[in-house]
């Protein structure tokens, strides 16, 4: 029990984000993905990149989707635009 409660403290102090991350849009209806950006090299915050994310959705699909639902992440994310974003605060 003492090994494992020492790796565990371990693991609490590594970083587990590897600076680049990847968002991904799919429809709510039939779960098509209409968007997958990656490359956002740094760990940027990621309320940062959703605007790069929803234009990405619009260039694929031809038209901007009516609402967007996002994680915690995406709290405080500045966006102002047509598409209406919503945070879920039960998905970290």
């Amino acid at each position: 029990m003492l090994a494992q409660k020492t790796v565990n403290d371990l693991l609490a102090l590594i970083s587990y984000e590897f600076g680049c991350k990847v968002s991904v849009a799919a429809t709510s209806r039939s779960g098509w993905f209409v968007g997958a950006m990656a490359a956002a090299h740094g760990n940027p915050y990621d309320g940062h990149t959703l605007k790069d994310a929803l234009g990405q959705v619009q260039r694929i699909a031809g038209e901007n989707p009516e609402q967007a639902f996002v994680d915690m992440g995406y709290r405080r994310h500045g966006y102002s635009g047509e598409v209406e974003v919503h945070v879920d605060p039960n998905v970290a």
